[in-house]
């Protein structure tokens, strides 16, 4: 069985370790139960079995098969600036969603030496969330009046 959460862990340590530049710091347990827990109250409508399917109504979204443009509109907004990472794992398997504090040099740097899985993307004031499902969408939405 493939191990996502042990590939990803494996590979931030290697890139970690071989570039000054590379900041992936994975959050403790209990912080990131809290943070998820504030996440998904912001962004989520009921209990879905991935976010993306019960994102809620206030916000505002750009839904896109053309995840490459997507990236170059919100690149920057991610420059320079830290944010949450959250890979979409078997919670069942995990115990609990995996969490990040990144930014967006680290997390293509990450992404690019990984294969492809769904994940999340929000900023630490809970205002805005990227989403990249395995469908090849980007979703990314907007809390509306933030």
């Amino acid at each position: 069985m493939y191990d996502l959460q042990s590939e990803i862990e494996q590979c931030r340590i290697k890139l970690c370790s071989g570039n000054f530049h590379f900041t992936c710091k994975k959050i403790d347990n209990d912080e990131a139960k809290a943070i998820i827990q504030t996440a998904e109250t912001t962004f989520i409508i009921g209990n879905p079995r991935v976010w993306w399917l019960g994102l809620n109504e206030n916000l505002f979204y750009i839904e896109s098969h053309d995840a490459i443009n997507e990236y170059e509109i919100v690149s920057s907004l991610l420059q320079e600036k830290f944010f949450y990472f959250v890979p979409e794992l078997d919670e069942e398997a995990t115990g609990a969603l995996p969490i990040y504090l990144t930014n967006y040099y680290s997390l293509r740097l990450l992404l690019d030496n990984l294969p492809y899985f769904e994940y999340y993307i929000f900023d630490n004031t809970f205002t805005w969330i990227m989403i990249e499902n395995d469908h090849d969408e980007l979703i990314i939405g907007k809390m509306i009046g933030s």
